[in-house]
């Protein structure tokens, strides 16, 4: 009998006996859409038979099929090749008893069917390709092919998250070093305490070596192309914004603790100016990857992958 996937539109045909009389669902070989398969009658009885004449498979009862459930034979093309069309089906050679037909579970049932539809897909392929009942080895799909653009923001992801990593680790080793240095003298543990803490010295460091790393997995996921890369790139860029944004208002707090009482106006603009300053320069990079990020050739890129 034959079927057709309501979803990819695959046709085929199955065995009769794989399909019960009250129908089944069954899965396309093709796209996995499950889908009901009713039975029908046989269009023509003379291309069907109650003995497969290859396999010697039998239904033992008056039920025909119009392909054989055991080795896929379909009845009709049968009778064309050998010319016989409306012949009875051929006895069973002597000394060698029929095949009787099992008892199957509805599970192997459809697992049958399905062999049936695959089996016929394959075959049809191979004939459309001059070497029937062999499919022909086909090209591989071609990998998406990452635009040049997005190679060098991904890289440039990489290369700023391993300059920050090599630059907090150096900064924690020198923290470290000048610590040992003044530990014997207590005017300098003193004055080495009052301009540098753990806060910055370690704790800050390691923060920006986390995060290094984990801009780095997430850089390494977009150069793949995977869906989500593209938005956690964009977040990892928020992020690095955030914080040189709150870098520079340290820096900037700092500026104003260190003027004196009689400490001029002109003083505290020149801190105000070169913390903009530096805020613009810091945060020019992290800006422009975002807008890139959100511009149509990544979005329309990830769009169709996903």
């Amino acid at each position: 009998m034959k079927i057709q996937c309501p979803h990819c539109r695959l046709s085929g045909q199955i065995s009769d006996v794989n399909v019960p009389a009250e129908g089944m669902n069954m899965d396309c070989p093709r796209c996995k859409t499950s889908f009901f398969v009713k039975k029908e009658a046989t269009a023509s009885w003379k291309d069907t038979a109650t003995e497969c004449p290859a396999c010697r498979f039998s239904t033992f009862s008056e039920e025909r099929f119009d392909i054989c459930p055991t080795c896929g034979l379909v009845i009709k093309d049968y009778n064309e090749k050998k010319g016989k069309s409306g012949s009875a089906p051929a006895q069973p050679a002597p000394g060698r008893p029929p095949r009787q037909q099992e008892a199957l579970d509805p599970a192997e049932i459809r697992q049958r069917a399905e062999e049936d539809l695959r089996r016929l897909e394959e075959k049809n392929a191979g004939r459309s390709y001059g070497s029937p009942g062999a499919m022909p080895d086909l090209p591989p799909e071609p990998a998406a092919v990452v635009p040049l653009p997005v190679q060098l923001v991904g890289w440039t992801f990489v290369l700023a998250a391993l300059a920050v990593i090599v630059y907090s680790g150096l900064g924690i080793s020198s923290y470290y070093d000048k610590l040992r240095e003044v530990a014997g003298d207590q005017f300098l543990a003193e004055e080495f305490a009052a301009l540098h803490s753990v806060w910055g010295g370690v704790v800050f460091p390691v923060v920006q070596i986390l995060f290094g790393a984990v801009t780095i997995g997430v850089a390494a996921c977009f150069l793949r192309l995977l869906p989500w890369a593209r938005r956690g790139l964009e977040i990892c860029a928020w992020w690095g914004l955030a914080y040189v944004a709150g870098d520079q208002l340290v820096s900037l707090v700092n500026w104003v603790r260190r003027s004196s009482s009689d400490a001029t106006i002109l003083y505290y603009l020149i801190g105000v100016v070169s913390t903009l300053v530096m805020l613009a320069l810091l945060a020019a990079p992290f800006l422009a990857a975002i807008w890139f990020l959100r511009g149509d050739l990544v979005s329309d890129l990830f769009e169709e992958i996903a």
